[in-house]
């Protein structure tokens, strides 16, 4: 895995579980979680690419604050959409260096999110608590451009091509 960031939806057949994989080079392992939420969001879905698309829609809305984040802020981006909790990248600016860890929230629970306004999040989960003991930093243009490499690969696109 070259990129930061890898984010995969899986087609096994297991109706919107154990198909969403999630991963942050340095910080996390592979995290498989469910797309389940972001299906009853969009539904009716007739197949995968239309989960897929969703998904890549969604990190887009992560991509739009990680660019306009000032220093000293900081936000939770939501990616495992749970009953009881979610789990949560959070990423604090620093001068042109980002600190991410992972953890969850139980503030917020994934029955009650509206994953077509992921933004109404980003500074409202209060309560994040980390997973993993020591933080990842790295430059906001590096998870900016690893984003967009998943974004595309999720929505069919070659990251290289051209856009005309």
């Amino acid at each position: 895995m070259d990129s930061l960031v890898y984010v995969e939806v899986l087609d096994n057949e297991e109706g919107g579980h154990t198909d969403l994989v999630f991963q942050i080079q340095g910080l996390t392992e592979r995290l498989v979680f469910d797309t389940y939420y972001f299906v009853l969001a969009i539904e009716p879905v007739e197949d995968q690419r239309v989960i897929k698309r969703f998904v890549a829609t969604y990190l887009e809305a992560w991509v739009a604050e990680i660019e306009q984040m000032k220093d000293g802020e900081e936000r939770a981006f939501p990616i495992d959409i749970s009953d009881q909790y979610v789990g949560c990248l959070k990423v604090q600016y620093n001068g042109p260096q980002l600190k991410l860890a992972y953890g969850f929230s139980t503030m917020v629970q994934g029955w009650g999110m509206d994953l077509k306004a992921p933004q109404k999040y980003f500074t409202a989960i209060t309560d994040f608590r980390s997973d993993i003991p020591r933080p990842l930093t790295t430059d906001r243009s590096a998870l900016i451009q690893s984003l967009l490499h998943q974004i595309a690969r999720l929505k069919g696109e070659s990251p290289f091509a051209s856009h005309h």
